[in-house]
């Protein structure tokens, strides 16, 4: 996605898959939607990752491109839900550049390591993850040697970026919510933002129950494990209010009308709201419905002081410290701060959601 004056692109960028079930297009960071990107990326559970060009060439192949006067529409395009794609790519280009730095050829090159013509190419076109022992042989034959220990940090960074959440749910439902408690505690202030639910730190019990539920139901984990889950997401709620760390958290209004265990649960929850943004040390902005953005709605995140960045995604998680998707963050997260209202404003808004809720 281009970015246009006074704004700022959503992490991660486009990318597309090609469904071979569907029947409709739809593109998740140019809709004017304040909930379609984040709906159209979390719809993607399958499909090949493609560029927009390959793909253009491939429908026009098969003669599903349409013409500026067709009536039909392509098949369905979806997004990569891993945003750690873009840095396996962005390291195999640097390595080729590494490679024509040194004036070589992929064959040269690939001779030099001892290796078949085609594994330069597979490398450089992200086809292939370069092993450890790949990069040093890959440095040595380029004559940069000294840059080894640099390029594998960098390498290992980007495998470590994505969980997908068979591996990420593998401890269950139940330790998850405890892990990161010595995260929050070595934190002076934690930035949350969140264009789908409730952020765990301000859920009531209730509500937890609830979404957990959902999550069991949706991973096929044991529904068993669901009210030790919430009770152990509740041990968080001891950090708000002691000033270490800070929170500031923005919710996109959208969140606040999800109707998640019913009106009653809901009414508490609100409660819960105001009562929380009340807190010392905590601020609580919402960004009211129908607001001109400068910034569009994107995946909620989590800003650990400037050293990690902690994103999920309906396939995984993505996390990072690296610090210039750290700056990235930040970015974003001051941008989306500008639009939101907060105090009496922000409590407002929940008001707003309530009446609504009752109204229905």
């Amino acid at each position: 996605m281009s970015n246009s004056a006074g704004s700022l692109a959503v992490w991660p960028p486009p990318c597309y898959c090609l469904s071979t079930t569907a029947s409709s297009w739809t593109r998740s960071s140019s809709s004017t939607s304040s909930t379609a990107p984040t709906t159209a990326r979390k719809s993607c559970s399958a499909g090949t990752p493609i560029s927009s060009r390959r793909l253009t060439r491939r429908l026009r192949r098969h003669g599903l491109w349409p013409s500026r006067t067709a009536s039909t529409s392509p098949p369905e395009l979806v997004p990569d839900e891993n945003p750690a794609e873009d840095q396996k790519k962005a390291f195999a280009q640097r390595l080729k550049e590494v490679r024509l730095d040194a004036g070589l050829t992929g064959v040269e090159l690939a001779d030099r390591c001892g290796w078949k013509n085609y594994k330069v190419s597979k490398i450089e076109h992200g086809a292939q993850r370069p092993s450890e022992g790949d990069i040093r042989k890959w440095a040595a034959a380029c004559g940069i040697e000294g840059q080894v220990i640099e390029l594998i940090a960098a390498n290992r960074e980007i495998t470590a970026m994505w969980t997908d959440y068979v591996r990420e749910l593998k401890p269950g439902m139940k330790a998850i919510q405890l892990r990161s408690l010595k995260r929050y505690q070595d934190c002076e202030l934690i930035r949350v933002y969140e264009s789908l639910f409730i952020p765990g730190f301000l859920q009531t019990l209730a509500v937890a129950k609830a979404q957990f539920t959902i999550h069991a139901k949706l991973h096929g984990l044991p529904l068993d494990d669901v009210d030790q889950a919430a009770e152990n997401r509740m041990v968080r709620k001891k950090f708000l209010g002691t000033g270490k760390p800070m929170f500031v958290f923005l919710l996109e209004a959208s969140v606040l009308y999800d109707n998640i265990g019913g009106p009653e649960v809901m009414s508490e929850q609100f409660d819960h709201l105001i009562e929380m943004s009340i807190l010392p040390y905590v601020s609580i902005g919402i960004i009211p419905l129908g607001r001109i953005r400068t910034l569009y709605p994107g995946e909620g995140f989590y800003l650990f002081d400037e050293k990690l960045v902690h994103q999920e995604f309906w396939s995984g998680v993505f996390r990072t410290s690296r610090p210039d998707n750290i700056a990235y963050f930040v970015r974003a997260f001051e941008a989306l701060r500008a639009q939101a209202v907060f105090g009496e404003a922000a409590r407002a808004e929940i008001e707003k959601a309530r009446r609504r809720l009752r109204a229905t």
